[in-house]
């Protein structure tokens, strides 16, 4: 009985500690991810900011701004925590909301760069 309640206790420990793990990467990836997308958005608010045409520009900044908000709301905080996948862009979203996130005409290439390679965070 006392080997199998510290066999259980240690597996508890186990768990917690992978927990705890896994939310600190999970942390690093969304605030990564939050980072580039306030990037792209103040860069193009500074480029309507600078239009003659603002109102037209403004309307498409609104647009790109509502789809940047998509992408950051597109998982919940304890979907990707709970989760077995590792924490690379490519598993999460497709390539083309990778192209959208960095918006490659601006970051094409500083993209691997900020997302260290590899863009791997498990």
């Amino acid at each position: 009985m006392g080997k199998l309640l510290l066999c259980i206790l240690i597996t508890i420990c186990f768990i917690s500690f992978y927990i705890v793990r896994r939310n600190f990467k999970v942390y690093s990836f969304l605030t990564r991810i939050n980072e580039t997308i306030h990037k792209n958005i103040v860069t193009r608010l500074h480029s309507y900011k600078s239009s003659e045409e603002f109102n037209k520009d403004y309307n498409n900044f609104q647009q790109y701004y509502n789809l940047m908000n998509k992408l950051r709301n597109k998982y919940e905080y304890d979907k990707l925590l709970f989760s077995f996948k590792s924490l690379k862009l490519e598993n999460w979203y497709t390539e083309e909301e990778i192209k959208m996130l960095f918006n490659e005409s601006l970051y094409s290439n500083n993209r691997h760069n900020y997302w260290n390679i590899s863009t791997r965070y498990d």
